[in-house]
């Protein structure tokens, strides 16, 4: 039998169980058809969002935005706003983080935002919730991965990913922690090389 922290997660359970107010996904291949088609849909912890930013290299972005009618998306900047990144190399930190004004879930690993990459592909992935005066020991790894977001936002400024972080922390305070808390917590991204 399997301990709790070798269990196989599944990837689609966890995006399809509870519902949260935000969500910031970070990949750096993404398919709009399934995304739009099935995700935003069928996905609780997508569903409700009031606001969802997806972040995904700028080289993908420019191959989505000049496919063929079919293939491009059609609720971006609609339904979620899609935010090119262009780093040196390619933009690859895969994170999707989903909080509410009590709670929140941080998946961290190697997938991305695919139908293989959710559903069947073997991934390296962790999940960490929070929960207000409840289940709070990942808060310091999840108020790490919104200043991670923060800062790529504030290196590619862009006005709406930048107002839908300001309404996720405006619904979500405890993300506003005490910084020192994170201790020895850090995520490591390709922004600079």
């Amino acid at each position: 039998m399997k301990t709790g922290s070798l269990a196989r997660l599944d990837l689609h359970k966890l995006l399809d169980s509870g519902s949260y107010d935000h969500a910031v996904i970070l990949t750096y291949t993404f398919d709009p058809l399934f995304f739009e088609d099935y995700c935003l849909g069928n996905l609780e912890g997508l569903h409700n969002c009031k606001s969802i930013s997806v972040c995904l290299d700028r080289f993908t972005y420019d191959s989505l935005i000049g496919s063929s009618q079919t293939e491009r998306p059609k609720q971006a900047n609609l339904r979620y706003l899609l935010h090119p990144i262009s780093v040196p190399g390619v933009f690859h930190p895969k994170l999707v983080l989903l909080t509410s004004s009590n709670k929140g879930r941080l998946l961290l690993g190697s997938a991305n935002f695919t139908r293989p990459g959710l559903t069947a592909n073997a991934e390296l992935v962790g999940s960490y919730d929070f929960k207000s005066k409840d289940k709070e020991e990942f808060a310091p790894i999840l108020r790490t991965a919104f200043g991670l977001v923060k800062a790529i936002a504030d290196r590619w400024p862009a006005r709406n990913l930048t107002s839908n972080l300001q309404e996720m922390l405006r619904d979500s305070p405890w993300l506003e922690g005490d910084q020192r808390e994170s201790g020895n917590i850090d995520l490591i991204a390709n922004l600079d090389t």
